[in-house]
Order: structure tokens, then sequence, then C-alpha cells
């Protein structure tokens, strides 16, 4: 697949192309992620959505050499041109929070608990840009300001689990953007937050994008994370790509069946009083033993005789990319709706 340039240029910051990633377990390989490729550019916000197990994390992680020594990873990662799974250990550390950050979906295991918010943020700045104590502990207050903790001169000292689950949030995105990366990974930045810290996690996550300059991947299985965020979407299915393009596009006219359905499957304020929200009916597939052709067959609406057979690729549907044989039906069926809601409201209008 290859996918339009963002707002940052035509050279992608990180480059990901045909990545495999299998799991030996004794029962037999997990294949976690099948020849997914995606690019972000700088400047720009590209989501990676899907149900659990889909593969989205995996994917982000082995572009971070953060996969346990037993994966076997396989394709290609780029890095500003070098190859990221050629790097060694010492090159791994000097890349992960200075050119490519990340802040991990649950920050109450991902913080030490022993040590206070402000001396796990220096010393990310010490180790990275070789400052005195001071500087560091003055540049860890000047963060957590920055991400909108309050008291930041006190709070500096606190331990997590003094900290709110915002708060703490916040304190992990405050960390990520220490070293102004180059890339910026947030993995289900908003999960168990409430609904209105997780929309100030979110403005808070966009404002330290913009001081550090960064380039974002969001991963997240909630599609309102994405309209609110995202330039590109990519979608992924049991550990394949299902469908990529511009967000605003793909959410108003999907071309593969997946993606019609969780978009179906999430409330909408404009929808009539009594809608009833459309759930994708069956489960994922295990990755043990993905089922031949199209994993989405099982539970589609539109699958055929070809879906068990074949297994789809990526190809242009309008100006995005579906991987499904019926993209086109998909992808009209939800244009004429669209058309016909217009043309109702043109009516409602008059």
């Amino acid at each position: 697949m290859t996918d339009q340039a963002g707002t940052g240029g035509d050279v992608p910051v990180l480059s990901v192309r045909d990545l495999e990633v299998v799991f030996p377990t004794p029962d037999d390989d997990v294949q976690a992620v099948r020849g997914v490729s995606w690019d972000i550019y700088e400047g720009e916000v590209l989501a990676i959505a899907g149900e659990s197990g889909s593969g989205k994390s995996v994917s982000v992680m082995a572009a971070m050499g953060l996969l346990p020594a037993t994966a076997r990873v396989s394709g290609s990662i780029s890095y500003r041109g070098r190859d990221v799974l050629a790097m060694t250990d010492k090159e791994l550390e000097q890349l992960r929070g200075s050119a490519i950050s990340m802040v991990f979906q649950d920050p109450m295991t991902s913080l030490n608990p022993v040590m206070t918010v402000g001396a796990q943020i220096a010393e990310g700045v010490r180790i990275h840009q070789r400052t005195k104590t001071a500087i560091a502990r003055s540049k860890s207050v000047e963060l957590l300001h920055l991400v909108g903790i309050p008291n930041a001169p006190q709070r500096v000292d606190s331990y997590p689990h003094e900290l709110s689950g915002g708060m703490r949030q916040r304190a992990m995105i405050a960390m990520a953007i220490a070293n102004d990366p180059d890339l910026l990974i947030a993995d289900e930045p908003t999960t168990a937050l409430d609904v209105t810290i997780q929309a100030q996690v979110l403005d808070v996550l966009e404002r330290a994008r913009e001081a550090a300059g960064s380039a974002l991947v969001v991963i997240t299985h909630d599609l309102g994370v994405v309209a609110r965020t995202a330039h590109r979407l990519l979608v992924m299915y049991a550990g394949r790509a299902a469908e990529t393009g511009m967000a605003e596009e793909v959410f108003e006219r999907p071309g593969h069946p997946y993606t019609a359905g969780l978009l179906g499957a999430i409330p909408r304020l404009d929808a009539p009083k009594g809608t009833r929200l459309m759930p994708i009916d069956g489960s994922p597939p295990s990755m043990l033993a993905p089922p031949p052709g199209c994993a989405f067959a099982p539970r589609c609406p539109r699958a055929t005789e070809i879906c068990s057979q074949e297994t789809p690729t990526l190809r242009p549907i309008g100006n995005q990319q579906a991987a499904c044989h019926h993209a086109e039906d998909q992808y009209n069926s939800k244009a004429n709706n669209t058309n016909n809601k217009t043309k109702e409201d043109r009516d409602d209008q008059r």
C-alpha cells in the first residue's frame, strides 16, 4: 500500500513496509501482524484503529523495538531512511525517547511507583540532553505546566499514586515530549478515563504535539478519538490493513464493511431518537489459525463465495484504499445513503 503524503511533505518520518510479526506459543505461532504497511509524515496525525487483537499496538511496538526477543519480525521499518530492524540495542536506546516517544496505555503501570513524576521526566532529559540535574528538574516543571497540571512546582515532587488518572496520563505525555521527538505514539491514550477527562487529555496531546513539532500516531478502538484528532486513518482487522485514507473521507464513505460496522456501532448525536446501535455480529478470529480468504468474511453481511477463498488486497476505491472484494458495493451504497439523506434534508428545509 502507498499512502498519500501528509501535511509535512513527501518524505515520511517513519515508513513501515510489509510488516510481519509472529509470536511462538506452545499451541502454535500467533500471526499478530500480517503484511501491514503505513507511513507517517511530519506534522501529521495518523490513527490506527480496530478491535482488540487486530495488531495495531504490535505494529508500533515493532517500530520501536519493544517486542520480546522471541517475536519474529520481518519486512522493513525505516526512520528517516535508517533501518530500525538492523539497529543495535544501543542505537535503539538512543532512538527511543529522543526521536520517537510513546505514551503508553496505562500510566499507573508505566510510571515507576517509587520515583516522583518529576524525577522520571528529568531522567529522560538528563540521558538524552546531557544536562545537569537542576536544569532537568526545571524542564520537568515546565513540561508539567505545559500539559496542564496545576501547581507544577509542587506536583513535580509527587509520586504517581498521588495523582489522579487524568493527571498521570498528562505526566506521561510530558515525559514523552521532553526531548522534542520527531514522532509521538499514543497507545489508547483515553482508556479508563471518563468522557470529560478524555476530551481534556486529547486537547493536551494536541498541544503537546504542536509544542514539540511532532508527528503523531494514535492507536485506538474509539472512532470518536479518530474523528477528533486524525488526518489519516488506517483500519486494521485480524493483523491486516482493512482500509486506509483521509479520516474524514473514510468516515463519510467507508469502502470496507468492517469500517462501516465500526461506524454503525458508535452513538451519534444527530441520529433520530430511538435509533438502535448496530453491533458487528460474531467475534474476531483466533490468530493461531486465521480463516482462509478474508478474515472478516464470517462476520460480513456482504460476504460471498470468493471472500472465503481469496485474500483481498488493498486497492483504490474513491480517494481511499480498501481490502475487500465488494468495496465498490459498500462504497456506493454509503454514497447513495448519503445522497438520499442530503435530499431528505433539503426537502425538509423546503
